[in-house]
């Protein structure tokens, strides 16, 4: 974990289709598409400490371990992620939480959202589509 200038920084891994964010010594199922976080304990990001509940509708961090099959401490939902500017970086393996506008270059994709999980504007064969932006989702369909 890295942090400066507002910047908080933990390790990412891609695992089984999922993508997990390593926090203070346990794995999280990073979710996008989840409105809610749930898990084993509390959460520290940004210095804020975040109180979840320990499951969401019946489902539990030890259940969803055996759902995705991989050990996992809960998820961290939109709940929690539209509190912050993220950057996620997939390929040097690090996910960017801060409070501040995180400064990019490259082109600028406007994002809305539904019940707080994210959409996009997508073009596909032709035709512009609003598409939800979900990171614990294995498959895309249309």
């Amino acid at each position: 974990m890295n942090e400066g200038k507002g910047i908080q920084q933990f390790s990412l891994r891609h695992q089984k289709g999922h993508l997990f964010i390593h926090i203070d010594g346990d794995d999280w199922l990073l979710d996008t598409g989840a409105p809610t976080s749930f898990g084993t304990n509390c959460v520290v990001i940004g210095g804020q400490t975040f109180s979840i509940p320990r499951s969401y509708l019946g489902l539990d961090a030890e259940e969803l371990s055996g759902f995705v099959k991989c050990p996992t401490s809960g998820i961290i939902g939109a709940d929690l992620l539209n509190g912050f500017d993220i950057l996620i970086d997939i390929r040097q393996g690090l996910v960017l939480f801060s409070a501040e506008e995180i400064s990019l270059k490259g082109e600028t994709v406007e994002m809305t959202d539904f019940m707080g999980i994210p959409v996009i504007q997508a073009n596909i064969g032709g035709s512009d589509r609003k598409m939800f932006f979900d990171t614990g989702a294995q498959i895309s369909y249309l």
